[in-house]
This record gives C-alpha cells, structure tokens and sequence, in this order.
C-alpha cells in the first residue's frame, strides 16, 4: 500500500516537472506540417503588399516576416497562424488589416488548409474578386470574416456548406469611390445561406443586396447574439419573434426604407444592448414593456413612422448612451422619467410633433454631446440653462416657440460647442465687439429669422466653419466674406448691398451658396464660375448683378440648380454652361440676355425647370431643343423675340409635362442641413409675348 502510494507521489511529481519544465514548452510548441507551410507561402507570394489596401490605423504587413527557411520556418509560429497544439494543424488565419492587395479564387492554396476553425482576411482589397466557391470546402470553418475587403458579386451558395459556422461576416464589401453595394445574395436567399448553420451566434451582412423579406427561419436561431442587415434593400414585415430571441445582444436593420414591422411586448429576460431600426417603415406605438430592454444602451429609431406618446418606461433605461428618436410622428410633451437617463452622450427629439417647455431636468445630463430638439411645438422660454452643459457639441434647437430675448454671447460658454441651430428667436448683440481667441471653433451655424440686422462680431474669427444659415434676417452691408472652409453659404433674404468680392472664391470646397433677395450690385466673379466642379447649387436671384454671366464653368461641373433671375445681366448664355449636365433647375428669367437660343441647351437632358422668360432673345427654336429635354415640366420663354412655330411633336418630345404626380425640385434645405430640392407637382409651358405659332392641336 505504501509503495503504490509512494509510486502515486513520484508520478504526480515527475508530472509537475515535466509541465513547469522549459521542456515543457518545446512539448506543447507545435511543428506545422510541410504542406501547410507550402499553401501558406504560396498565398503570401500572390498578394502584393499595398498600403493603401487595408485603412484600419493599426493596419501592418502580418505576412512580411513569413519565411520558408531557417529558423523561422515553423508556421505555427508565424503572425496571424494559430496551430492546434496536439496535431499541429493550421486552425486558423487572422490575416485582417494585412495590406494584402491583389485577386483571389478557387486555385489559392488557402483552401488546401483544410482543418481551418478560422478564417479572417478582413479589411484587404482583393479587387472586385468572387468570394471563392472552394470557401464551402472548409467545413471546418466555425468563423468566417471577408468583410471590408473590396469582394464583388454573388455570396457564394457553397457557404451553405459550412454547418458548424458560429460566425459570418460578410459586411462592407462597397466600392472605395461611390460606395456602392458590391455584394449580392440573389436567389437563392439568406434563408438557403444559412438554414445548415443551426449555431450561428453572429450574422453580420451589412450592405449586402438582398431585395427579398427577411426570412421567418431566424427565429429558430436561439443562439444568435448579434444580427446586422444594415442597407440589404430589405422588405415586407420583419418577424417579430427576433426581437425575443433569447441571447440577442445587437439587432441592426438600419436602412431598409421597405422593410416594415411593429414591435413586440418585450420580455425582462431580454439581453438587447443595441437596436436599430434607422431609415425603416417601423410603426406604431412603443409598448410601456420597453422598460423591460435594462441592458439597453443604444435605441436608435431615427427616421421612422412611430406614433403616440414616448413612453414614461423609458425612462428605466439607464443603461442608454444614445437614444435617437428624431423623424418620427411623437407627440405630446417629454416625459420628466427622462431624467433618469444620466448616462445619454445623445439625444434626438426632433421633428416629431412634441410640445411644451423644454423640462429644466436637461440641465443634469452632464454627458450630452448631442440634444436635437428642433422642429416640434415646444413653447416657453428659451431654454439658456441647456448652455450651462459644458460637454455639449451640437445643440439643434431651431423650428419651435420659444419666447423672450437671447444674449448671443450664451452660445459662447461651452466651449466644445460645433454645431447649433437655432431660428425664431430674437437675438442680442452686444453693443461693442469683444476681442477673445477663446471663441468656439464652430463647424456650423443656422440662425434663421433671429431679428439679427448685422453679423455676430465672433464670425470673423471662425476658421473651421463649413455651414452658415443667416437667411431671412435683417443684416445689411457688405457681404461677409466666409471661411476658407466653407461648404454651405446662405445668406438669402437680408439686405446685404455692395458686390461679391472674389474674396468668396477661396472657400474652394463651395457647395452651395444663396444670396437670393438681397440688393447686391456689379458682377459675377469669373472665378465663381471655376468653383462649379465641386457646387450643386448656385441661387442669386433677385438682386442687382449686372455684366454678362462670366463662361468659365467647369468641364467637370457639378451644379443642379443654377438661379441668377431678376437680375440686370447681359450680353449671351455662356457656351460652358453645356458642361453643367447634371442641372435640374437653370433660371435666367427676367434679366436682359441678348442671344438666340443655342442647339447646346438641348444637351441639358436633366433639365426639369428651365426659365429664360423676359429676356431680349430672339430667333428660333433649334432643332435640339425641340427634340431634348425628357425630364422637363416647367420651360418660361415668355416675353422674348423667338419666332417659328410649335408642333404636337414638341410636346410630344416634352413627355413629362403630361406626367401625374412627377415632382419639379426647386432648390431647398433639409432639416439637417443637407442640401435638398422642395418638390412641386406642376407642369406648365409658358410661351407666350413671342411670335410663335401654332401647328393643329396643342
């Protein structure tokens, strides 16, 4: 007995050695097998190392030090190669944010690493390639990631293959220059894709073109945690039974503008910390079992079609950092169990039809970064104690009631303040100008219809500003000249006077710029014109401008609204105005333009508003023009010297005067701040004042 307790005791000894041993490690170091360090040096030498190809910061050329020989040849060993430890199988490859630039198919040696658990070539460029059918191969696979990695066309079918899968992501393959969706999941579908990968626990297919429903076979997916079909041009309803599925953590179904739906009661049990629903046709009233989401800390229902009142249960969401229920058709005044939420770093409110005083308890959510309010029916006074939370950056409050006077240096106090918009209220200036650096960096700024009759004094020190709204005020003098930053000027309805100093054309990122109904006076700088390649929109109507329109726009030029009626210009169209092929909107109207109308104008074939009515042209109508135009709905050539005649061919041509229902965009601002177009439904032609004549029945 003592002896075999004896003999117990050395071997448990001997164990101990051979384990804490530097022996050991040796033991437990892993050889990797001949073949497998051939395919994996094979598959380095077909990719090229590119920069550029993976733009993660922490990005570096994991497969530089691989080498074949030496003392290095142990693959096992290599950087991103994880080795099974008994048999010394490749098990996995992190080959993500690796530079890897070049083509991938079938024939890559990665597919003869068939014992692969993992597999992660995420955030490479692989050049539009085919994700490889041969990927079905490796039915070892339990994690599969290819995304961000430039993959083009149909999601393979033979990914169906892969039963053990615990992980698919496919995200993000866009195009680096237009951002369109490069992947597609046809026929067959999603459902067919993954109805053999019973233990899936992570979906994410982010920007993959589905157009199809989402499949009711999710629902049976009880181990999912995460879910993410962000813009797959999804629809019809969404199954309410994956909201309840027990282990869910993140469900994201943001921009499918068809996929509709409502929402559930919600259990307690529910483990959700993320959902959205942004951009989707989601509707109905938010159950009071909302509360039950504790673990919820991002709510973004942005741009949907919920109704009723927030509910008070929100307000037992503590957890929430972000809740975004702007675009939405709320009503009613804000719950005060908002109060509760003390950890929000964002909160969205706007355009809903919300009522009331801003509730003084927004004063104690010391972590905003973000408070948008605007366009509601709040009332009240103004709410300057939201000014006193130093971590804010954008505040939107324009678009409500407020009452009373505003000292404008209130928006000077928290000092990482970038964004505020406010219309509406009467703002103060102070009788003499202060001189301070500390001013706010402001990135944007919209005080619309606020009484102002000159420019706030801090204006002048701002260097980093890209949006400036100051129309419909009172400010006259000279035009401020912007910022060399600039995107979006509007300066329409005050009573600025003087020219336009060609000062403006340093801010050459222009987008947009109106100074519509002001009286400026002399000409338009030529160098405007060279600002085209990068402006949508152009708007000074209703001023004093003078001179010929400069022909200086760009070869690339980007403009759809050109409006520069109601002027005094003169001398002809500008031939380079045939460049602006993307124009929707061009207005010369009533102005003293002395030309013919040039055969170009047709080449215009996105026109929808053409105005060049009470002008001095003359001659007659080209054939071009006749023949063009396939979007037009509004053309003024009234009160001119055209003569001809007018055939039912000519209407014929102009097919979408006799649409129903097709919008005229006239140029505008959203909300946001986002360059948009008012629509019009309207189609009219206007030819009156010349010596035009009829052909039969128009």
């Amino acid at each position: 007995m003592k002896t075999q307790a004896s003999m117990k005791l050395i071997l448990n000894l001997l164990s101990l050695i051979l384990f804490t041993s530097p022996f050991s490690s040796a033991r437990k170091q892993s050889l990797c097998h001949n073949n497998e360090r051939s395919a994996l040096i094979h598959f380095k030498v077909s990719f090229s190392i590119f920069k550029l190809a993976s733009s993660d910061p922490s990005a570096y050329p994991k497969t530089e030090l691989w080498n074949p020989i030496g003392n290095g040849s142990n693959c096992c060993l290599w950087d991103g190669i994880t080795c099974d430890e008994e048999t010394g199988h490749v098990i996995g490859l992190d080959l993500s944010s690796s530079y890897l630039h070049g083509s991938i198919n079938s024939n890559s040696t990665i597919f003869d690493l068939v014992h692969l658990q993992t597999l992660n070539l995420a955030n490479n460029d692989f050049g539009y390639s085919l994700i490889p059918i041969k990927i079905g191969c490796l039915l070892n696979l339990k994690h599969l990631n290819l995304s961000s990695a430039s993959f083009f066309g149909q999601v393979p079918i033979a990914i169906s293959n892969l039963s053990k899968l615990l992980s698919l992501d496919l995200s993000d393959n866009q195009d680096p220059l237009s951002g369109a969706n490069m992947l597609r999941l046809g026929n067959p579908g999603l459902k067919t894709l993954i109805q053999n990968s019973t233990a899936l626990e992570i979906i994410k297919l982010n920007h993959i073109i589905m157009s199809s429903q989402v499949p009711k076979f999710l629902e049976n997916l009880t181990s999912l945690r995460y879910i993410g079909l962000k813009d797959c041009e999804l629809h019809g309803a969404f199954p309410k039974g994956i909201f309840l599925l027990p282990n869910l953590q993140f469900l994201d179904m943001a921009s499918n503008g068809d996929l509709v739906g409502h929402l559930p009661e919600f259990h307690n049990s529910s483990k959700l910390e993320y959902l959205s629903l942004y951009s989707t046709g989601f509707s109905g009233n938010i159950p009071t079992s909302i509360g039950n989401l504790r673990s919820l800390t991002t709510l973004d229902w942005l741009n949907c079609s919920f109704q009723g009142s927030i509910p008070h249960s929100l307000g037992q969401l503590t957890e929430l950092t972000v809740l975004a229920l702007t675009e939405n058709n709320f009503e009613g005044w804000i719950p005060k169990s908002l109060a509760n939420l003390t950890q929000l770093y964002w909160l969205g409110l706007a355009q809903n039809n919300l009522i009331g005083e801003v509730p003084s308890f927004f004063a104690n959510l010391t972590k905003l970064h973000f408070l948008g309010l605007g366009f509601n029916g709040l009332w009240g006074p103004f709410p300057s104690f939201i000014f006193g939370l130093e971590s804010l950056e954008l505040i939107l409050l324009e678009g409500n009631k407020f009452s009373g006077s505003v000292e404008i240096d209130l928006f000077l106090k928290p000092k990482h303040l970038k964004l505020l918009q406010l219309s509406e209220v009467d703002l103060l200036l102070p009788t003499m100008a202060h001189h301070n650096d500390s001013f706010p960096q402001f990135l944007g700024l919209t005080f619309q219809k606020c009484n102002l009759s000159q420019f706030p004094y801090f204006l002048h020190n701002q260097t980093k500003l890209q949006l400036l709204d100051l129309r419909h005020n009172q400010i006259e003098g000279p035009l401020l000249v912007p910022s060399s930053s600039l995107l979006y000027y509007d300066l329409s309805y005050n009573e600025l006077n003087g020219e336009i100093s060609t000062s403006i054309c340093n801010s050459t990122s222009l987008s947009f710029i109106d100074l519509e109904d002001n009286t400026l006076s002399g000409r338009i700088p030529q160098c405007l014109m060279n600002l085209s390649s990068s402006m949508t929109i152009l708007s000074f109507n209703q001023n004093n401008l003078q001179g010929s329109i400069p022909d200086s726009f760009s070869s690339a030029c980007t403009l759809e609204m050109i409006n520069l009626g109601n002027n005094q210009l003169q001398g002809r169209l500008p031939r380079s105005l045939a460049n602006c092929s993307s124009l929707e909107v061009l207005d010369l109207g009533n102005n003293l333009i002395t030309d013919t109308l040039p055969s170009w104008l047709g080449a215009l074939t996105k026109l929808q508003a053409l105005a060049l009515g009470s002008n001095r042209l003359h001659g007659t109508l080209p054939v071009e023009f006749k023949l063009g135009f396939p979007e037009l709905h509004i053309v003024d050539l009234s009160d001119n010297k055209l003569t001809g005649s007018l055939s039912n061919q000519l209407f014929h041509n102009w097919h979408a005067m006799g649409a129903q229902s097709r919008p005229i965009k006239l140029h505008g601002l959203n909300h946001n701040h986002q360059c948009i177009w008012v629509q019009y439904d309207i189609s009219v032609a206007i030819l009156h004042y010349n010596k035009v004549q009829r052909e039969g029945n128009i």
